[in-house]
């Protein structure tokens, strides 16, 4: 067979195969600072680690920022632009075994507002909101359910999963369908890291691979026609990409153990009711109705919950769904998103 694909590539050589035009990387332009001078680390009273990185203005109003799943604290840089604009200070965490963070042995959904509650305390931070993309949304429902009202002034959710194990994942990709129900809460950790690294995320999740390689593959042609033209900006946007890879080496690079068990808390059973939230903290939600990950159902779910508050009079609940993807609603909502929780202090 090569014999015969040889001597019609002789024979007619537009049947030959043409080499890949080669990628030239411009690298890093320092838009999203990436460096270890943004971490920091907080001994919690138990003895943990919790890691964090810091962004946009230290002087600004303090944010809280959930990173997605898998991911780490890395993920806030995005925010760092429209935090220094509007001045905001961004304090992005490692849920617990990703990243800065020591792993949490039994860890459940509702044992991570009591972490952010003691690293505000170490901050001596009177007021704060949360936000909070993708995976982190459990978080920041979990916030909302818990910390205090003296503190707590305001949450935001951008494209943010609702409670899988109750009502699946209608509209999502046939992956997600099968991942975020099922995969995350009862795969094996070597298989559901095999499966994550391998080919779920694409280039990105081959930590094995230097990070300039997997920039290089999410460039090529062939894999970003797998994209929605609306998400072409942002998957061409080298900052961004070394940015994804640079949170992937961080969150997962060494073990998947961390990100495994952060997947079963936030698909699994969260321990409150959404509607039991107290009515009188603003809630704000952006959520892309071309979404694959974290389809608008799950923005639905989350909004009808919330909207049980209003029956009594109370509450605030700001939903907007946009012509939006899930890469591309956080990157064109995002400050958006910010200016609205900014208002709220």
């Amino acid at each position: 067979m090569d014999i015969i694909r040889s001597l019609l590539s002789y024979l007619i050589p537009s049947l030959a195969p043409t080499a890949p035009t080669p990628i030239t990387l411009r690298g890093h332009t320092g838009r999203y600072p990436t460096g270890t001078d943004h971490d920091y680390t907080f001994t919690l009273p138990d003895g943990r680690t919790l890691g964090y990185a810091q962004y946009g203005s230290l002087s600004g109003k303090p944010v809280f920022f959930f990173h997605g799943l898998p991911a780490c604290r890395i993920e806030g840089v995005y925010l760092h632009e429209v935090a220094l604009k509007h001045g905001a200070r961004i304090i992005a965490l490692d849920r617990a075994g990703l990243g800065l963070s020591s792993p949490h042995p039994g860890r459940k959904l509702l044992d991570y507002p009591k972490d952010v509650e003691a690293l505000a305390e170490h901050l001596r931070l009177e007021k704060y909101a949360v936000m909070g993309a993708s995976g982190g949304g459990p978080s920041v429902l979990a916030c909302a359910y818990l910390l205090p009202a003296t503190h707590l002034v305001a949450t935001s959710l951008i494209c943010c999963i609702g409670p899988s194990n109750l009502i699946g994942h209608h509209g999502g990709a046939w992956a997600h369908k099968l991942g975020f129900p099922y995969g995350w809460r009862h795969a094996p950790v070597p298989l559901l890291a095999y499966a994550m690294k391998s080919f779920l995320l694409g280039p990105v999740g081959r930590v094995d691979l230097p990070a300039e390689n997997r920039v290089r593959k999410m460039l090529a042609p062939s894999f970003l026609a797998k994209h929605d033209p609306r998400d072409r900006t942002i998957m061409t946007d080298e900052d961004a990409l070394w940015t994804m890879c640079a949170a992937a080496d961080s969150a997962y690079g060494r073990s998947f153990e961390g990100a495994a068990q952060d997947g079963a808390i936030t698909c699994g059973d969260w321990g409150f009711r959404i509607r039991d939230i107290r009515g009188d903290l603003p809630v704000m939600m952006w959520y892309g109705k071309y979404d694959m990950n974290v389809p608008v159902s799950h923005g639905d779910y989350i909004a009808a919950e919330l909207g049980m508050r209003h029956r009594e009079g109370k509450g605030v609940l700001d939903y907007r769904v946009s012509e939006d993807t899930h890469t591309s609603v956080f990157f064109n909502m995002k400050e958006e998103a910010l200016r609205a929780v900014l208002g709220k202090f």
